[in-house]
């Protein structure tokens, strides 16, 4: 399958996508977000530190917020591992792009609500 023309840049393609939206549903809601890492595997991170370089640049994440984000995501039927990597697969479609990051904004406005 990864031999197939065009996989990668699939991946790329929605990776960015994804990513890109994550940072901006999560400023729209007035939090720091950031998505190190690549366009097919990355985090959500929750600081202003930036550059985003070492481990220790990492350590400033509010690892609490990117917690209850992942439950507020949950509740919209969305599993995720709280402040870890997202993984994306070739078998991941726009459509699915699209429903992500209508749970995420979701999420994001549930936080902000709730304070």
């Amino acid at each position: 399958m990864l031999s197939q023309p065009g996989v990668y840049d699939h991946l790329s393609r929605i990776g960015a996508r994804l990513r890109q939206g994550l940072v901006e549903a999560g400023t729209r809601h007035g939090f720091a977000v950031q998505t190190p890492g690549e366009d097919a595997v990355f985090g959500v991170r929750f600081t202003s530190r930036r550059p985003l370089r070492t481990w220790m640049d990492l350590t400033t994440a509010d690892k609490d917020l990117g917690y209850r984000w992942a439950l507020e995501l949950l509740r919209r039927g969305l599993l995720v591992n709280p402040n870890e990597k997202f993984y994306i697969s070739i078998a991941h479609t726009d459509a699915d792009i699209d429903r992500t990051l209508s749970a995420a904004d979701e999420a994001f406005a549930a936080l902000r609500a709730s304070g």
